[in-house]
């Protein structure tokens, strides 16, 4: 890494590289805070280098009541994506898939929802942003059909950057998003 790239360390944390010293690494953290790493620290932890990784592809779990989805639902949510992200080229590639994941006793559905942004996700206030709009976006379509739904508890944002590492593309996620409906 280099002076003014965005880490992700493994303890989640999102930092910026301010200077690198013989001994000390200088970091400003997303808080505005700065602060002092020893080297010899830096070189037994794992770092994932955002702002030299690919575009970021994000995602959301959505648990579906299948007794309440027309059979065209997963089209629908996938065009709805699709939709989106053609009204905004700057901030999304296009690319979007709809998964069923699994299957829960009660006939639920796990769907797994992925869009591409056009960069790496090394602002993270702006990725989040983005973020909260394809999720209103995505409840929208989701009432508009009358789906039954929840959206279990998402992982926070740069803690699951470090998937991208492991999985090619890692899912991120915002906060904690509360049901719209229960299943």
């Amino acid at each position: 890494f280099d002076v003014g790239d965005h880490l992700l360390r493994s303890n989640g944390e999102t930092v910026k590289v301010e200077e690198i010293a013989l001994m000390i690494t200088t970091f400003s953290r997303v808080d505005g805070r700065r602060v002092y790493y020893p080297n010899s620290r830096l070189m037994q932890e794992e770092l994932v280098n955002i702002s030299r990784s690919d575009r970021l592809f994000d995602s959301v779990v959505i648990v579906l009541d299948a007794a309440t989805a027309p059979p065209s639902l997963l089209d629908k949510i996938e065009e709805s994506l699709k939709s989106f992200a053609a009204l905004h080229p700057r901030e999304f590639t296009g690319a979007a898939s709809v998964n069923v994941k699994g299957v829960e006793l009660g006939n639920k559905l796990n769907l797994s929802v992925r869009w591409q942004y056009t960069h790496s996700g090394e602002e993270v206030s702006l990725t989040n942003r983005w973020r909260s709009r394809v999720l209103m976006a995505l409840v929208s379509t989701l009432e508009g059909e009358g789906a039954t739904y929840s959206m279990p508890a998402q992982p926070q944002y740069s803690a699951t950057l470090a998937a991208r590492t492991q999985h090619g593309g890692g899912a991120v996620g915002d906060t904690a998003i509360p049901a719209h409906r229960d299943c």
